[in-house]
C-alpha cells in the first residue's frame, strides 16, 4: 500500500463514527426527563377543580392539554378528557362512602387507580 493510501485510511479510521438514529434520539431524550404517567396523574388531580373550572365556561381538552404543556405537563387532549371524567367518578365514589369529608389527592388517587384495577375498598 503506497503512503497516500495509508494517510487516508489511518484519517479514516481515526475520524469519530457518526451517530445512528436511535443514538441521536437517545441522546436527545436523555437531554428531556418527562413525568412518568402516574405524577402527570397527581398533577392534574392537584389542579383538578381549576381545570374543571375552565372546562365549565367551555374551555376545550385540546385547550387545557396545550396549557399543562405550557406547565410542563405532557399530556394530549385525549388524556385529560379521560383523566378528568375518571377523576370525577373516583370523587363521586368516595362522596358516596363518606359523604361528609372532603377527599384528599391522594385518596381520590388511590381509588382511581381501585377502579382501573378492580380491586375491592
Amino acid at each position: 500500500m503506497k503512503m497516500g493510501q495509508q494517510r487516508k485510511l489511518d484519517q479514516k479510521m481515526s475520524e469519530p463514527v457518526p451517530l445512528s438514529l436511535a443514538e441521536r434520539l437517545e441522546k436527545r431524550a436523555a437531554k428531556h426527563l418527562s413525568p412518568t404517567r402516574a405524577s402527570c396523574l397527581q398533577q392534574i388531580i392537584e389542579v383538578r377543580r381549576t381545570l374543571r373550572r375552565l372546562r365549565n365556561q367551555g374551555h376545550s381538552s385540546a385547550q387545557l392539554a396545550a396549557w399543562l404543556k405550557d406547565c410542563d405537563v405532557p399530556v394530549s387532549d385525549g388524556t385529560v378528557r379521560v383523566y378528568l371524567s375518571r377523576i370525577d367518578r373516583a370523587e363521586m365514589a368516595l362522596a358516596i362512602r363518606h359523604p361528609d369529608a372532603e377527599p384528599s389527592d391522594c385518596e381520590i388517587l388511590k381509588e382511581y387507580q381501585r377502579n382501573l384495577t378492580g380491586v375491592p375498598a
